[in-house]
């Protein structure tokens, strides 16, 4: 068990989007957006508290999006939100 926890913890990857007035994910609930396969959102920050999300989730201004996926997948959703700035 030691060895596959090991390989999971070194294929998981996290990525931080910050949700900003000028974006394109404001007001969108998180079904809505485009995310790659393989990606999932872990955590919305907002106003200093920890908001496990759903798809209904509606992302405001400020929110931080913390993203778990794996290698691939985080290095697409970092060229995809690295483009949108």
């Amino acid at each position: 068990m030691g060895s596959e926890a090991n390989k999971l913890k070194k294929s998981l990857n996290l990525f931080d989007v910050y949700a900003i007035s000028t974006g394109t994910i404001i007001d969108k609930q998180i079904k809505e957006l485009d995310i790659p396969d393989r990606t999932l959102i872990a955590m919305v920050y907002r106003n200093g508290r920890v908001i496990v999300p759903t798809g209904k989730t509606r992302l405001k201004n400020g929110d931080r999006l913390t993203f778990i996926g794996d290698q691939e997948s985080i290095a697409k959703l970092n060229k995809m939100y690295s483009q949108k700035r």
